[in-house]
């Protein structure tokens, strides 16, 4: 998980969230580039766009991918300057989320079948 205030780590943190980092801190780019080796990381999820994924892009080791699924920046970035790292889009509508919590549930079932099913939209096979 990437936030932005240290009272945001410690919530999640609190909550049972094993990797949490301030995108603020100075060293973020440093730790995040570790974290991601650490543990294999090939796949980011983005809600923000914009300044993080170009950051995801960067710091992602090779054969990797980057999913926004929103743009909170208000920023669109459709390529990324690494060729060894992917980008693709899979915007949820924010309309959706307002329904209901069965229509949320539903739009993120509908995601994850996807992703697990190594379809066309996300390119990937979860194992």
């Amino acid at each position: 998980h990437v936030v932005r205030k240290d009272e945001q780590v410690q919530l999640l943190k609190g909550l049972g969230c094993e990797y949490v980092l301030n995108s603020t801190k100075e060293d973020f780019k440093k730790e995040l580039k570790d974290l991601a080796a650490k543990l294999n990381a090939t796949i980011a999820f983005d809600a923000i766009n914009g300044d993080m994924a170009r950051t995801l892009g960067e710091i992602m080791p090779a054969n990797s991918h980057v999913h926004p699924y929103g743009s909170l920046s208000g920023e669109m970035v459709n390529k990324l300057e690494r060729e060894d790292v992917g980008i693709s889009f899979y915007f949820i509508e924010n309309a959706t989320f307002r329904k209901s919590v069965e229509a949320s549930k539903k739009v993120v079932d509908e995601m994850f079948a996807d992703m697990v099913s190594g379809s066309d939209i996300f390119k990937i096979k979860i194992a």
